[in-house]
Parts: structure tokens; sequence; C-alpha cells
């Protein structure tokens, strides 16, 4: 990694901990990063990356502080000016598409190209293999599926690249030409990342994230618009909730009536585990109904921007649950504003 490809995970203004970044990337999900993402507005970043290099990633963000390009202890960091002006301009991912199991969804989608291109070559010795066995099951299953609704191989072949013609048509013409080249067809396995990057000149982490983002964007349609014959595919891996599959059980329960206490003897866990499950929901939920966890004299009081022990001398009666659960509600208000 070069020392600027990290730079577009930092802020200018806010000083933002690589630990939380990278537990984001990786989908380590513990209510600190989740916190932490949602303090930097970088939520949509969760599961993005999850084979991102730790140690390279962290590396880089030394040479980037001895280049001038962030400023603070490894800890915490934040742009300099300079830092600033090297960082990439990208848009973040859609949140849509956060349900998407995302590095098996790249996978289905390749394999599935690949499939529909030997196909249309009626290339009947092509066996499509993957590393993945499930990966492998899943589009023979998707595929054995969609032809049974098709009555010729033509119909079928045209269908696929309609759609894909369709999706393509939506994302900038530049972004568009790199997803294309990336597949793999009858004649290629398609350009590495290594290549776009050197076409592109840009460094392979840039050419990844681009190409990472394309998909995000790709499968956020997919799902919003219910494009056939994608949404069969990657429904296979849309999961539920956006939401860690135990804090999930922890929300069917909470839907159903059940209070801290039961919810916590019904799943044999601790108390302070379902809190924190809340404290998820909290954050990654729109609808968190914050009444009925915290009391009116705890809303109503001024913690806005101080840490637990300052607000616990004015507060001697706070716990931690109510002065995180108050501080996510204050945050989301303030960025819905």
């Amino acid at each position: 990694m070069k020392p600027e490809d990290g730079l577009i995970f930092f802020d200018r203004h806010q000083s933002r901990r690589p630990k939380v970044i990278l537990n984001l990337l990786k989908n380590k999900l513990t209510v600190s990063a989740l916190y932490g993402g949602l303090e930097y507005g970088l939520l949509n970043y969760i599961g993005f990356w999850k084979k991102l290099d730790r140690q390279e990633f962290l590396n880089s963000l030394d040479q980037a502080v001895k280049m001038g390009y962030l400023t603070g202890e490894r800890d915490a960091l934040k742009l300099t000016e300079r830092g600033a002006q090297q960082q990439s301009r990208v848009l973040p991912p859609p949140e849509a598409s956060l349900r998407v199991k995302f590095d098996p969804a790249i996978k289905l989608w390749l394999m599935a190209t690949q499939v529909v291109s030997e196909y249309s070559f009626k290339n009947t010795r092509y066996i499509p293999i993957s590393e993945d066995s499930q990966i492998n099951f899943m589009v023979k299953k998707w595929f054995a599926n969609w032809k049974q609704s098709e009555t010729s191989r033509p119909k079928l072949v045209q269908e696929y690249q309609q759609a894909l013609g369709a999706l393509c048509e939506q994302l900038p013409k530049e972004e568009a030409d790199w997803f294309v080249n990336y597949l793999p067809n009858h004649h290629d396995l398609g350009l590495t990342v290594e290549q776009l990057a050197r076409v592109n000149n840009v460094s392979p982490f840039q050419m990844e994230l681009r190409l990472r983002l394309i998909f995000r964007k790709i499968f956020s349609l997919v799902i919003n618009n219910q494009v056939t014959p994608f949404n069969q595919l990657i429904g296979m891996v849309v999961q539920p909730s956006v939401l860690p599959k135990s804090t999930w059980q922890t929300l069917q329960l909470l839907q159903k009536g059940y209070n801290v206490d039961k919810i916590a003897e019904l799943r044999r866990v601790k108390i302070n585990t379902v809190k924190e499950h809340l404290l998820m929901m909290a954050i990654l939920l729109d609808n968190f109904p914050y009444q009925q966890f915290l009391s009116p004299g705890v809303a109503q009081m001024e913690i806005a921007g101080v840490d637990f022990q300052t607000a616990l001398q004015e507060y001697p009666e706070l716990t931690f649950f109510d002065f995180r659960l108050s501080q996510i509600r204050f945050i989301k208000e303030r960025q819905r504003q």
C-alpha cells in the first residue's frame, strides 16, 4: 500500500482511530467499533474489505504520518492540509447493500458471468469450479433454476446481457468500463486488479477500492430494483438484517415483548450482553425505541460531547448504558439535520 491509499477513511477536522476503521472494514463488529463508525460516518463500510491486510494498512498510515499526510498518535489520526489534497474523492458504499454478504456475492457474480459466457458459446466441456464449494453449489442451483424459466439459449443469454447492460448504464462510463473489463468471459478471465491499476495509473489498493465500491453499487441496484436474473443470484447471500446474527436474535425476542432480563434468561447470556445488543441496534437501525430504555430524566441530561467520567460527576445515577445510548441518539439526530 502507498502512504496515500488509506487517507480516504480519514477527516481533516476529526481524529479517527485506525483500529475502529479496520474493525469495520473487516467486519469485526463490537459496540466500540460500531459507535466509532457512527461518529465517523463510516458505517456503510461494514464488511467492505474482510481480507485487507491489517499490518500493511497500519504501516501505510505510519508512512502517511512521516510524509505529513496525517497527524496525531497512531491511536487517533486526522488529515493535515497536505493529506486532504492527496485524499481520493469517492462516494461511500450505498446503505442498501449492507445486508449482502459482500465477498461471497462478488464470487457468485464472477462465476455466474463466466457460466453464462461459456453457455452462450455452447461450451459443453466447461465445468464451473471455485475453491468455495458453497459458491459452486449456489451458482449451479441458480443457473439450473433460471434455465428452466427460459425457452431457448439465445433468449436466456440476451436477458443476461440486457440486464447487465442496464446496470452498467447507471454507472459513470469509466466505472462501467472497469467493471466490465474485470468480469471473466469465454475468451479470458478478465483483467486483474493489478492490470487495471497499471492501465489507470493508480495503486492496486486504489483500484480494488474502486471495484469494491462498484460492486456495492451494483448489488444495491439489484436489491432495490429486483433486477432479474441477478436478484435470484444475489438473494442467496442477502441476510435478514444488517445486525450481527446474535444481535438480530435478541431483536426478535425484543419485538415479541420480552424485557432485557427475560431475553438474557431465554438466550442464556449476561444482561450486559443484551444491553450491548441494544446499543448495536440503536446504532444500526433507524427506528430504535429509545423511550423504552431511557427514562425521561436521563433523556433530558446534557451529556453531548463529554466523556462518561465527566458526565458521572454531574449525574451520579447515570449508567454507562444510558450514557452511550443517549450519545447514539444525539449523534443520529445531529446527522439527520
